[in-house]
């Protein structure tokens, strides 16, 4: 078997460049700043898939295939491997010239010149959008509820025992909000199931606009709700209830030119200290919110007394 020639290795590694289903980048190194390095050439897979031609390529940092809702701690490691002149492995969230998301697993080495100078690095990239679309899709399955796109019950209770961990480590308060919405049945009976779903829906909405992007909300059951509030203290988290309270008594349900009303209760509780956990806030929010229900509904009832809860010796 003959050895290939350079001029034959050339060809073939040419032609491989062409073929290949995988982006291939090559970035001129800037010897002032290694981050700032700009591409020197793209293969045609880099451009059937980003749209960008060579020339519009060429010059350019590969900063402008990243957008706002590119993964922050990719960029990094990526930026800081290039400056110590290191391969780097990375998964980037990357965007085509018509705006498309597309998820990359990049591989990045640098080259060395004849005298061990950096010169170029190169960068073979994979799209796995496919593959993070799936993942995202079992990950979404497996923590949110199909219907109202709120967590479900599970995870809500992984959050929680996370929360009770924080809370304890920290001294931060930490509150709860079981929900309930009045007569539900009776939405279903009177404008059928299709209209009880769209109230779900809506209520879900109201409640998520109701409350801070730091709280939790999750749908624990048929119309069953709950609600975490991390460092909020328990006339916080009365004032948020109630504020949330009115919100959806004031709100206005249209469905298949059908409109209605829907009402919540609330029970209210917090953690306890030292000793609380998971179950025994979820009783206490409970039994809270069967008082608000046995009160006459359209209201919320606090856990009037958080006795403190010991460790046992």
């Amino acid at each position: 078997m003959s050895v290939l020639s350079h001029n034959d290795v050339t060809h073939l590694f040419g032609a491989i460049l062409e073929n290949t289903n995988d982006l291939v980048i090559i970035l001129q190194a800037d010897d002032a700043d290694p981050a700032e390095s700009t591409i020197a050439y793209v293969n045609p897979a880099f451009t059937r898939l980003t749209g960008y031609s060579l020339a519009e390529a060429v010059g350019r940092s590969p900063r402008f295939l990243l957008g706002p809702n590119s993964n922050t701690d990719a960029r990094s490691t990526i930026r800081e491997a290039v400056r110590r002149h290191e391969a780097v492995r990375a998964e980037i969230l990357s965007y085509t010239k018509s705006g498309q998301p597309c998820w990359l697993d990049a591989n990045i080495v640098p080259l060395r010149d004849g005298s061990g100078r950096v010169s170029h690095f190169v960068a073979i990239e994979r799209d796995i959008t496919a593959a993070k679309t799936l993942e995202e899709k079992l990950t979404r399955m497996a923590t949110r509820d199909e219907l109202t796109g709120l967590y479900n019950r599970r995870h809500f209770k992984d959050v929680v025992e996370r929360e009770i961990d924080r809370a304890e480590r920290y001294g931060h308060s930490l509150a709860l909000l079981s929900l309930d919405i009045d007569h539900f049945k009776r939405v279903n009976d009177d404008h059928g199931h299709e209209s009880g779903d769209r109230a779900l829906v809506e209520f879900s909405h109201a409640c998520a606009a109701a409350l801070r992007a730091t709280d939790t909300l999750a749908r624990v059951g048929g119309e069953e709700f709950a609600a975490l509030l991390p460092e909020t203290p328990i006339d916080g988290a009365v004032w948020l209830a109630e504020r949330l309270r009115a919100t959806i008594a004031e709100m206005t349900i249209e469905h298949r030119q059908r409109r209605f009303a829907v009402t919540v209760s609330i029970g209210v509780t917090a953690y306890a200290g030292s000793g609380d956990n998971l179950s025994g806030m979820l009783r206490r929010a409970d039994q809270a919110l069967y008082r608000a229900k046995a009160e006459g509904r359209n209201r919320l009832n606090v856990e009037a007394i958080l006795q403190p809860v010991h460790e046992s010796v």
